[in-house]
């Protein structure tokens, strides 16, 4: 006799497996179990259309699983939380409510990555050599991996379906689906807010960017495509892995040896404190070292780019040359065909880059 619901639920509780079945069923055996279904095969036993032999007694191990889950997922959120709580009283404690604040606001926006790739390029519609870099590796990517979401963070505000029209008459680039992240503190990185310590200030406002882009979409993974290194460290506190393109390192030996021949240029004006201006190269190489090397992965556009960051941040470097101009916007005005009846036996093509 086939026992009640009430007893098959009580029953399964104590156990999901097949021998908590046959008691429930009252039978002996695991094949009599399919008399209490009024199954005519073990494998239709399932009478309440559970998946399993061993989920037969009336959905409860489908309903015990889901409860299991519920509990551990109830139970990482309450650790999460608990941990949240701790922290904050002990950071309290030592510095203040200030702090503490901060600590809240990193732990939460922590858990709220998404599932993406963010570029940090916030001049992405200006139309230079930076910006083909950037859609030409975005295209790549979202080519390999479709299904990849991807986030600019940019500071133009324009639609996307506008920007895409500029970047294909510009470069003959499609620019795939992307989701634009408008941020308000670009003007932080304007070189004309800082007349003195012009690297160290952008730098800084760099950061403090980067702190935004974070706070308004956080992502997996952080990928820097402006040479702007001291957002590493910000996207390191807020969760994301570090990925750069360097297209130029920003301080170089060139640099002080420019400073030796007393060149003048915007920010190197009073080159009669050359040797002030020495010792502030030298604590800012400090700086851009220890960011350059939270870098998990770093890509340079040339061999010279590649010598200097190896030698400034001491990590691995894959050189990826940037992509040329050529194709549709322009590929006939460098290149001639050798079976042109006009052309001179004696010449050769010659390609020149403009960088």
């Amino acid at each position: 006799m086939c026992c009640s619901n009430a007893d098959r639920l009580s029953s399964h509780s104590a156990s999901s497996s097949r021998a908590s079945c046959r008691s429930c069923c009252a039978a002996e055996t695991e094949e009599d179990c399919c008399c209490c279904c009024g199954a005519a095969e073990e494998e239709d036993c399932c009478c309440c259309g559970a998946a399993e032999e061993d989920d037969c007694c009336c959905g409860a191990a489908a309903e015990a699983s889901i409860a299991s889950e519920l509990s551990l997922s109830l139970f990482s959120d309450f650790f999460v939380m608990m941990m949240v709580f701790f922290s904050s009283a002990v950071v309290v404690c030592l510095f203040g409510t200030t702090a503490a604040a901060a600590v809240v606001v990193v732990v939460v926006t922590r858990l709220r990555r998404a599932r993406a790739v963010g570029f940090f390029h916030p001049y992405c519609a200006s139309g230079g050599g930076g910006e083909r870099v950037l859609w030409v590796g975005v295209a790549a990517l979202k080519k390999r991996y479709p299904k990849l979401k991807v986030i600019i963070y940019t500071g133009d505000r324009m639609p996307l379906e506008e920007l895409r029209s500029r970047v294909r008459e510009r470069f003959g680039v499609e620019v795939p689906e992307v989701e634009l992240c408008v941020v308000r503190l670009r003007f932080l990185l304007d070189p004309g807010n800082y007349p003195v310590a012009t690297l160290l200030g952008q730098s800084i406002g760099s950061a403090v960017l980067g702190v935004e882009c974070c706070l308004r979409r956080p992502t997996r993974l952080w990928v820097d495509t402006t040479g702007f290194a001291f957002t590493y460290v910000i996207a390191r506190i807020f969760g994301h892995g570090v990925a750069a393109y360097v297209h130029y390192p920003t301080v170089s030996s060139d640099m002080v040896a420019s400073l030796d021949a007393g060149v003048v240029a915007f920010n190197n004006r009073y080159v009669r404190l050359k040797h002030l201006k020495k010792l502030y190269y030298g604590l800012f190489a400090a700086l851009y070292r220890l960011n350059g090397r939270l870098a998990d992965a770093v890509a340079a556009n040339s061999t010279w780019t590649e010598k200097h960051v190896v030698a400034l941040w001491n990590v691995p470097v894959v050189v990826a040359y940037p992509p040329c101009g050529g194709g549709e916007s322009g590929g006939e005005t460098f290149f001639r065909d050798d079976d042109d009846d006009d052309s001179d036996d004696d010449e050769e093509n010659i390609v020149c880059s403009l960088a």
